[in-house]
C-alpha cells in the first residue's frame, strides 16, 4: 500500500470509528469479543483498499458496512 493510501486509509476509518451511529456498537462489540473487534477493523482496512483499487465512488459507505459487517 502507498504511503497515501495508507494514510488516508487511516483517517477515513478514525472518521467513521468516531461516528456517533458506530461508536455504540463497536465499544460493546470490543467489549464482549476483541477478536471480532479487531476482524472488522481489518475487514474495514480491506475494503479501502480494495475500494481505492476498484475507484468505488461511495467508499465511506462500504467501509461503514465493513465495519459493523458482524454486528
Amino acid at each position: 500500500m502507498t504511503r497515501v493510501l495508507r494514510a488516508e486509509s487511516s483517517r477515513l476509518l478514525a472518521d467513521i470509528l468516531r461516528d456517533a451511529d458506530i461508536v455504540p456498537h463497536m465499544t460493546a462489540l470490543k467489549d464482549y469479543h476483541f477478536d471480532t473487534f479487531a476482524h472488522s477493523i481489518r475487514v474495514a482496512l480491506n475494503s479501502i483498499y480494495l475500494g481505492y483499487l476498484n475507484n468505488v465512488s461511495e467508499i465511506r459507505t462500504l467501509v461503514r458496512g465493513a465495519v459493523v459487517h458482524d454486528i
